[in-house]
């Protein structure tokens, strides 16, 4: 599992502290990631899953910020930042003590070209 946790709720309440660090004075960002996180745990129970890197991911989709101005109907400011939250992720991550290899898929996932229609689709779930 995770080497220094004895369960991923263990790394899940820690990841949510680092989280709501991480987002501190964007009440409505935060807001936003708890009902995603909410919302992917209901799809691994009911799809299935790799539940520590669904919902740590769903933690992570928001951690980078768009920028003053950006709008978030430009597919090329939301690769980027995409690619920014994939950079993020994994730093942070990492310096919780997540393994490696898991990090690693995390970030490529919120950088893969599907993030953007990752992002459509659970802004139309929510």
């Amino acid at each position: 599992m995770l080497s220094q946790y004895k369960t991923y709720d263990e790394f899940e309440e820690r990841l949510k502290d680092r989280v709501c660090r991480e987002l501190r004075g964007r009440k409505d960002v935060l807001t936003h990631t708890f009902d995603v996180v909410k919302n992917m745990k209901r799809l691994v129970v009911l799809e299935g899953g790799r539940r520590d890197v669904l919902v740590t991911l769903a933690y992570l989709h928001e951690i980078a910020l768009l920028g003053e101005g950006t709008t978030i109907g430009d597919k090329s400011v939301v690769m980027r930042r995409c690619a920014a939250c994939a950079t993020r992720a994994t730093n942070v991550l990492i310096e919780l003590g997540f393994p490696q290899e898991k990090a690693v898929t995390v970030a490529k996932l919120l950088e893969s070209n599907d993030c953007l229609e990752l992002k459509r689709a659970h802004h139309l779930i929510i």
